[in-house]
């Protein structure tokens, strides 16, 4: 009897997690160029400022497994936000969006959309705003993101 009952819980889990996986694959993100491997832990979401760097790297980029999503202009500062201020901003709640973290949901960085998240800004100040921004946001709310033994979040400079 408890080999039936451990099967279906195993059935069960495999079900949910491939229903899991397809509802993220069909969510229509504005903005988004989505990679279109379904082995997510190899897809990278690049994160760039502007459409204009949008469109650069969607030039060079390996659809399979590299994925952009475009930050325009300056973000207000996020760390003494709450969560629902920081949905309230539309730059932001896409980006968690395109990322896969549900707020008020536990965060599990192997469900996410992708395998790693690499913020690609301007060497300039604007750039460096932008990225001090996004990663004090993912620190503050998931800070899991930044487990020294693999981490999630990445610079491309």
């Amino acid at each position: 009897m408890d080999e039936v009952i451990e099967k279906y819980q195993l059935l069960h889990q495999r079900k949910a997690q491939k229903n899991h996986q397809k509802n993220i694959a069909t969510k229509r993100i504005p903005n988004l160029r989505d990679a279109v491997s379904t082995d997510r832990s190899k897809c990278r979401l690049y994160i760039v400022e502007g459409l204009s760097a949008a469109s650069n790297l969607t030039e060079v980029r390996d659809p399979m497994t590299m994925g952009s999503y475009p930050l325009g202009g300056k973000i207000n500062a996020t760390w003494t936000k709450s969560v629902t201020e920081v949905l309230a901003m539309d730059k932001l709640s896409g980006l968690l969006s395109a990322i896969g973290i549900v707020p008020g949901q536990p965060l599990n960085v192997n469900q996410l959309r992708y395998g790693k998240l690499i913020i690609s800004t301007d060497s300039d100040p604007d750039g460096s705003d932008i990225f001090a921004i996004v990663t004090s946001l993912l620190y503050k709310f998931w800070p899991a993101l930044f487990d020294p033994q693999k981490p999630y979040v990445y610079r491309l400079l």
